[in-house]
């Protein structure tokens, strides 16, 4: 891909705006840049990769310039006045330098198309409503397209001239300069599209005016994001620089979603088809199984009616059994109690035996005491006698040795 870098100075604005060239045959589109408002915004942020292929192919010239955004748009810190100057002075360069040139100096003798994302939408919108006849179409993607939500209560009647709700509102009836006009409005669904409602507004807007113009709302995970709006022009962009391109691809759209319509009610009839064959077979196999069931039902009746009858025979036993049980254990009820009455007794004379066996113990190992101590009486009484008759002796023996003595 070849690539042209220029400047284009802006008396106006005392400023030199640069130029980025993409390409060297095709429609010419006029880029405006979002954010930093430089001519390389889309190159730094793969929206010129996006549409590689129709720049390669010489179907598209692609011309990115600077913008004023920074010193309008998005110089929040300034006053209204100083910012709607350098807006109006901008959009000035725009129609009398720009456009001029890019007439000038692109490769086909072709109205340019305007594009942009974010401001640059905004931007590109607000060119193709005040100067319709100076451009064959726009695409513009996650636009806000009404000055106030820019400057909030500092909104006047000049700042009409830079809003596109207001341009478009001021349009006259069936405005015959936008006929033919290839107008594209992208954004998607989801809370991050700041202007999603401003969208919606301009297409009313327009739609009062009979002008007529394309408006997409993708999904809801659609973010106001560069990789979006890779996307987005990517699809877009080859239908806004073909005449016809938008309601071609409108058409194939509609025949898209009539093929889906088509498909679906395809399937859902081959679907029926194979639940009516599936139920059928369902029913058949339910009635085999009903016939089955019955005769089995008449069956177990039998077996229940049997059942049952075996039933009461066995329960009229079972009662007597219990009755039986119940005679028992009313006499083992009282065996338990003469059993335990006479256990009591067992026990008691049990008790007086062994108090007897005891008292006799002790009796025993008296007697046995008192015969230790007869036989030791016994042997006391002997030694004494003995003891007696020695001392008897002696006293004869003494008596008579005194009288002895006396002689």
């Amino acid at each position: 891909m070849e690539i042209c870098d220029l400047t284009l100075h802006s008396d106006s604005m005392h400023k030199d705006f640069d130029l980025s060239v993409y390409g060297t045959a095709g429609v010419p589109v006029i880029v405006f840049p979002e954010g930093d408002s430089s001519c390389t915004c889309w190159e730094n942020n793969g929206m010129v990769d996006a549409v590689a292929d129709l720049v390669d192919a010489g179907k598209v010239q692609l011309f990115c310039t600077d913008s004023a955004d920074d010193m309008g748009w998005y110089a929040t810190s300034s006053t209204a006045g100083y910012r709607l100057e350098n807006l109006t002075a901008f959009f000035g360069f725009v129609d009398e330098v720009l456009v001029p040139y890019v007439r000038e100096h692109a490769a086909v003798d072709a109205l340019p198309v305007l594009a942009g994302a974010g401001s640059g939408a905004l931007d590109a919108t607000i060119c193709m409503l005040r100067w319709p006849a100076e451009f064959a179409g726009l695409l513009a993607l996650s636009g806000t397209y009404d000055a106030r939500r820019y400057v909030g209560d500092l909104f006047t009647d000049e700042w009409a001239g830079v809003s596109p709700v207001d341009l478009a509102d001021a349009l006259g009836e069936d405005d015959a300069a936008f006929a033919g006009k290839q107008l594209a409005f992208v954004c998607g669904t989801s809370g991050t599209e700041r202007g999603l409602e401003t969208q919606r507004e301009l297409q009313e807007v327009l739609g009062r005016k009979d002008v007529t113009a394309t408006f997409e709302y993708w999904g809801q995970d659609v973010t106001y994001d560069w990789v979006w709006w890779q996307k987005e022009v990517a699809q877009l962009l080859p239908s806004v620089v073909v005449e016809g391109g938008l309601e071609e691809r409108a058409h194939s759209a509609r025949v898209g979603q009539a093929q889906a319509v088509a498909d679906h009610t395809a399937a859902v009839l081959a679907a029926a088809k194979d639940e009516l064959k599936n139920a059928n077979a369902a029913l058949k196999a339910a009635r085999a199984t009903d016939k089955s069931a019955t005769a089995r039902v008449k069956s177990e009746t039998a077996s229940v009616e049997s059942a049952q009858a075996r039933e009461a025979e066995l329960s009229a036993k079972a009662a007597e059994a219990w009755a039986e049980r119940d005679r028992i254990a009313a006499l083992l009820a009282e065996a338990q109690a003469a059993g335990e009455k006479a256990q009591g007794a067992a026990d008691a004379a049990r008790h007086g035996r062994e108090t007897a066996e005891w008292i006799l113990g002790e009796a025993e190992a008296s007697a046995r005491k008192a015969a230790g101590a007869l036989v030791d009486a016994k042997v006391r009484a002997t030694n004494a006698k003995t003891a007696a008759k020695d001392a008897e002796k002696a006293d004869a023996d003494a008596k008579a040795a005194l009288e002895a003595a006396k002689a």
